[in-house]
């Protein structure tokens, strides 16, 4: 399991325009070259921006995505990757509990590098 020491940056064009996603470092749970091309990220997203990471993400399977960030042994991450798989696991769910969690959704993004 590798750690970041900088958020990590994700950029895709979409329909001409340019759109953003820096995910901080403390949403990050691992990231894992699978082999020289591929790239595994798992994140843990809480809070209000849950649907804006799922929305960025959402219906992007085969598209293009910059990659940025910085792992914890130094190794610099800077390159296009194409979505080749995404899951998604939400939770907790709502109860009557008064002391719910907040709300969280484990998103794994399997990449293939360009």
């Amino acid at each position: 399991m590798a750690e970041v020491l900088e958020p990590v940056a994700f950029s895709r064009e979409t329909e001409g325009a340019v759109s953003d996603l820096i995910v901080p470092e403390e949403f990050i749970r691992d990231v894992h070259s699978l082999s020289d091309k591929e790239l595994l990220i798992v994140t843990r997203i809480t809070g209000p921006d849950i649907e804006k990471t799922l929305e960025f993400f959402e219906d992007s399977k085969g598209d293009t995505f910059t990659i940025k960030t910085t792992e914890s042994n130094g190794k610099q991450i800077s390159d296009e990757f194409t979505l080749i798989d995404m899951e998604t696991d939400e939770g907790p769910h709502l109860g009557v509990d008064i002391d719910i969690e907040p709300p969280e959704v484990k998103i794994v993004l399997e990449f293939e590098k360009k």
